[in-house]
């Protein structure tokens, strides 16, 4: 087998920047908030109008952490839940877990991905990192990825959530693979079965939550996320779990 190439994601094209608006925490979708007046009290509730300190700095890998190196240390896998869409940085899960792990956690969260896209990022980063543990935190089930052509991957969402935005190629196969519940359900076994696997080989423990209690409000900026509390209960799980595996 050859040697693995940097795995493509979403975030990438944002590489080495910082942005005060990313994904589903828009400035349009903010705006529109602050004209409802139930939504502005909210917005004001959790601390979130008028509020300048959320942004999203990328790393040169376009991950919402610092630059890597070869610290020793954990990685935070997942989607927009790990990346903390929503949130500040110091709010999200994975730095939570830096807290009580006092260890490095590096977020590889990435909007909108599937579990496969999970696993290939995992696959590449454990071997290129010095990381002792991995923590997955499991995105939706109704996802799957398919490359698009040798570079390019898409992560596929539930053919409901892309009714009016479905591409022609797509159809046939792929709505029908995600019709099924089951077909899904495989898939993420697969996915937990493998990345266990490759943990496994390198001698790293792989931790992983299926986000069933990730339930609380959504009160992040956007209000399509959920708030702080839920990452801090999160972290919590998943440091239980490190105490329970000693």
């Amino acid at each position: 087998m050859t040697s693995l190439p940097v795995p493509n994601h979403w975030n990438q094209p944002e590489a080495s920047t910082t942005k005060f608006w990313h994904g589903s925490d828009s400035e349009s979708e903010y705006k529109k908030n602050c004209s409802d007046p139930e939504r502005l009290h909210k917005l004001q509730k959790y601390g979130w109008y008028e509020c300048n300190d959320l942004t999203y700095r990328f790393n040169s890998q376009g991950f919402r952490d610092d630059e890597f190196d070869q610290q020793p240390a954990v990685l935070a896998i997942g989607c927009s839940f790990t990346q903390g869409i929503g949130l500040k940085v110091d709010q999200c899960w994975p730095r939570q877990l830096e807290n009580l792990l006092q260890k490095k956690v590096w977020n590889l969260g990435v909007g909108g991905i599937s579990l496969d896209t999970c696993y290939r990022l995992m696959e590449y980063w454990i071997g290129h990192l010095n990381v002792d543990s991995v923590f997955c935190a499991v995105p939706p089930m109704s996802r799957y990825e398919v490359f698009i052509d040798k570079w390019e991957s898409f992560s596929i969402h539930n053919t409901f959530e892309l009714a009016n935005h479905w591409p022609i190629w797509l159809n046939g196969y792929h709505k029908h693979y995600l019709a099924y519940d089951e077909t899904l359900e495989l898939n993420i076994r697969k996915n937990i079965h493998a990345m266990r696997d490759v943990c496994s080989q390198h001698n790293v423990s792989f931790y992983v939550d299926y986000l069933n209690n990730f339930k609380s409000d959504k009160d992040a900026r956007d209000f399509s996320h959920q708030g702080p509390s839920a990452h801090v209960n999160l972290a919590q799980d998943f440091f239980q779990q490190t105490k329970r595996s000693l």
